[in-house]
């Protein structure tokens, strides 16, 4: 079988440390499942209305948790559903003590705690619950990778060595070298009994584009567990901003060409007139400008043509002026441009803009990329093991197609929100690439219009040739969740989780749909399915205050469907818009100054809810607050305001003592708003506010000469 050919289906199975890194890539190949070991189909769930549960009783995934716990850090509210709902998750009470957080996620409005079953001190593979916790400690989504049965692994015959382990790895996988390797210790419990074993990532030169992850039992040497992960489808100095020349999103796209049209083909990765026709100079952000030179590296990615062959000289082209940065598709270096701006620009957007912290989860924090990797194959890859991407250069070269750049980086997001617990049930990895590809591809203006078949396109220069047929993202129209996806896996049932999740962000607005698309996705697990993620993506559009119509919009695309029609047929629960809760933090305002002093107090005023809080200040005789008064030696900027759920608005409260004599002052500042407080009252805070005011004898501080 050629190098080509080696690859191996996903099959989604345990999450979190059981899941390791991931490959993954825009075109399906043919898998080998001869090295494949101990590898199985994802077991049939039961779905109710408030979650999903596996045949023997275990929730699996939390759609309405229905739990409130007390107030306080996220790891402790988290703690505090486990302690109180284990036994519905498969947990045992005296587990509880030994899980241990293996990461967790700070979102906007939630936080995603992730929890590794232990024995002895190690992990146990494949175990990831993941509870997502609400600030004001709603518990709103829960993933559970559980795993059952888990009994004491005997150390004492665990004699096999790291190097051991690794030296059977490539007996296994019959290399003599691996370009890759890393080792760690893990329990590993298959039902029948509890071992010690070392789980191993792999990659060969040998196995184009593979990574391996395999389990070496630490008594015996017996190989445990073998799969594939792979699949084959100094500051910058003043002056002009650099630019360079890519297309936006590719050639085709932009001229409302076709794929065979005159000056319109590969052709070997020739320049033709109307290829070079379609260039667009763009200014290259956030450069690394060191020893006199820019390269291709920034705070969010860095070309490394070192990471896969084939090694090609200027495939990340360095400039001093930025003249070397304008190049046309034959020249080596184009490909280091064009996939440096996509992928800066897309980590840009989910950073920064979306405010959804995305990055590698290795401390490396910049993701590397290599735009000729895969030995020239024609296939793109990210690697989770060495967190990676990689773009292939068979046919039309990858990294010369926006939609298969940000395809791939698709993957490597969803592997990073979720702390490395990325789901490829019912291809729902690919359908993230996939969604995330079209997006960013339509955000263009200069685009195909909904009228022309090519809109629903995926890989509009890349695919749809004579090379391989691309994929689309109006598949819901002749297909159906669950019955009929469409085959082989993962790749075209993929296209239904994108499709549905497109057609809801055509309705209520890219960002909107994306923010909550990565927050809800951040809450999913390794065996997540469509529909328990579509679940995770509109509880997190609630619990990140969205309106309702918006809430109800993205209810419609997933529930609505019907063979032939725009929406889909998820079934989820459609949750009701968080409500605003106001927290103003102080209990009251105490504080003295001297006569014609004054003092500014600073007073934040927080939503910890949903929503839009609508709030205004004035102050009162009463605690009720019921009769407004005037008092001059009190104000406020500004005195009223709108702040969305998850947000504060600084408020400065001023006392002025000018023309009061020495005294105490008191009257309460009432805070009227539309939402509820945090503990059961009205929705008006009442602080008491007391103003001393001293009478001004300095003149004798410091006593007499």
């Amino acid at each position: 079988m050629s190098k080509l050919m080696r690859a191996a289906l996903w099959v989604a199975c345990a999450s979190g440390l059981g899941v390791a890194s991931g490959a993954f890539a825009a075109k399906p190949v043919v898998p080998e499942y001869g090295l494949m070991r101990g590898v199985s189909q994802a077991p049939a769930l039961v779905t109710r209305a408030d979650g999903q549960y596996a045949a023997d009783g275990r929730v699996v995934a939390l759609f309405q948790p229905e739990f409130r716990a007390h107030k306080a850090d996220a790891e402790t509210m988290a703690r505090e559903f486990l302690a109180a709902r284990h036994a519905q998750l498969g947990l045992a009470a005296d587990e509880l003590s030994q899980l241990q957080v293996r990461h967790q996620r700070n979102g906007q409005s939630f936080s995603v705690v992730r929890f590794a079953q232990m024995r002895q001190g190690i992990p146990v593979y494949g175990s990831d619950i993941a509870v997502s916790v609400a600030r004001d400690g709603r518990v709103i989504y829960v993933s559970n990778d559980a795993v059952m049965n888990v009994g004491q692994p005997d150390l004492a015959r665990a004699s096999r060595s790291r190097i051991e382990a690794f030296g059977l790895v490539r007996q296994h996988l019959r290399t003599k070298h691996l370009s890759h390797q890393d080792a760690a210790k893990v329990v590993y419990a298959d039902g029948a009994q509890t071992r010690l074993a070392w789980r191993v990532i792999a990659q060969s030169d040998d196995l184009v584009g593979a990574e391996w992850e395999v389990l070496i039992d630490a008594a015996t040497g017996e190989v445990l567990r073998a799969e594939d992960k792979a699949l084959y489808a100094e500051s910058r100095p003043r002056g002009g901003a650099i630019t360079g020349t890519i297309w936006t999103p590719d050639p085709l796209s932009s001229a409302l060409a076709t794929y065979g049209d005159p000056g319109f083909t590969d052709g070997g990765n020739a320049d033709t007139p109307q290829l070079t026709g379609q260039l667009k100079t763009v200014e290259l952000e956030d450069l690394t400008f060191s020893g006199g030179v820019y390269s291709l590296a920034s705070q969010w990615v860095r070309c490394d043509d070192a990471l896969e062959g084939p090694t090609n000289s200027g495939a990340c082209p360095t400039s001093a002026t930025g003249a070397e940065f304008h190049l046309t598709r034959s020249q080596a270096g184009f490909d280091g441009v064009m996939t440096y701006y996509h992928l800066n620009r897309m980590m840009k957007y989910v950073n920064e803009t979306l405010g959804v912290t995305a990055v590698p989860i290795n401390g490396v924090q910049v993701l590397k990329f290599d735009p000729h990797g895969l030995n020239g194959s024609d296939n793109s890859h990210f690697m989770g093991g060495t967190q990676i991407l990689a773009f292939g250069e068979g046919g039309v070269d990858d990294a010369q197609d926006a939609d298969v750049i940000v395809h791939e980086l698709g993957h490597a997001l969803h592997y990073f929100v979720t702390g490395g617990s990325l789901s490829q049930v019912q291809g729902l990895s690919e359908g993230v690439g996939d969604y995330v590809a079209s997006g960013y591809s339509r955000d263009y203006t200069t685009q195909w219009t909904e009228a022309q078949a090519p809109y629903f396109w995926t890989f509009s220069w890349d695919g749809h040739n004579q090379f391989w047929n691309g994929r689309v993202v109006n598949w819901q129209l002749n297909h159906e969740y669950p019955s009929n996806l469409g085959s082989p896996a993962p790749h075209t049932p993929g296209q239904y989780w994108a499709s549905c999740n497109v057609r809801a962000r055509d309705l209520i607005g890219g960002e909107a749909m994306d923010r909550a698309f990565w927050e809800g996705l951040s809450m999913t697990g390794g065996s997540t399915n469509q529909q328990a993620a579509a679940q995770a993506i509109i509880n997190a559009a609630a619990a990140l205050g969205y309106p309702q119509n918006q809430i109800d919009t993205i209810g419609t695309v997933y529930n609505s469907g019907t063979p032939g029609d725009l929406n889909c047929t998820y079934n989820v629960t459609v949750p009701q818009a968080a409500a605003p809760v106001i927290d103003v933090g102080s209990v009251q305002i105490d504080d003295d100054v001297y006569e014609g002093e004054l003092v500014v107090v600073p007073l934040s005023i927080s939503n910890t809810g949903g929503g839009v809080l609508e709030w205004n200040i004035d102050t009162s005789d009463d605690a009720d607050c019921a009769t407004p008064s005037t008092v001059g030696w009190i104000s406020f900027s500004p005195d009223s305001g709108s702040t969305s759920g998850g947000t504060s608005t600084a408020v400065s409260v001023t006392l002025d003592s000018d023309g009061l004599a020495a005294g105490e002052y008191t009257t309460y500042l009432c805070i009227h708003s539309n939402g509820s407080q945090p503990a059961p009252g009205e929705s008006v805070v009442a602080l008491p506010v007391v103003f001393n005011v001293i009478e001004d004898n300095r003149i004798f501080w410091n006593g007499f000469e």
